[in-house]
């Protein structure tokens, strides 16, 4: 994971949250390819997610053996500052 400073106030205001992306997945751990979404940007200044949701629309989790995949997701956090989270970091 990545995070840089904090942003202008009006940079903030600018970076929307992305719309849910519809991809194909392929497991890493067992191969199985099956359909969910993600959202490739979030920002919280603007958005007020929860944990659970935030958690839902940056990984997917395998149907067939559980292995969780974290995507490339960009995330404006409440204090301004910008974290990159990306797909090399598996649960």
């Amino acid at each position: 994971m990545r995070i840089s400073e904090p942003i202008g106030e009006k940079a903030k205001t600018q970076a929307m949250t992305s719309p849910p992306e519809h991809i194909q997945v392929a497991c890493p751990k067992c191969g199985h390819v099956y359909p969910d979404w993600y959202r490739p940007s979030i920002n919280l200044t603007l958005e007020h997610f929860d944990e659970e949701y935030l958690e839902q629309a940056s990984t997917s989790t395998c149907p067939e053996c559980g292995h969780k995949v974290r995507h490339n997701v960009l995330t404006v956090r409440e204090d301004g500052a910008w974290e990159f989270s990306g797909e090399d970091e598996t649960r």
